[in-house]
């Protein structure tokens, strides 16, 4: 019983290294982490008042 207990939680940790790997390379594909960067850049640059 402690044994299977044992790889039941190695195999979820497995699981959930896969799931951010493949959820960084999925964001570096689609660009994702520099569209938000692009993003904080703009509502910074529109919340300054107009000619200041």
């Amino acid at each position: 019983m402690d044994e299977n207990l044992f790889y039941i939680v190695i195999f979820f940790l497995v699981l959930v290294v896969i799931f951010l790997v493949c959820r960084e390379i999925n964001n570096w594909y689609w660009k994702i982490n520099e569209r938000i960067t692009l993003q904080k850049e703009t509502n910074a640059l529109l919340s300054t008042p107009a000619g200041c």
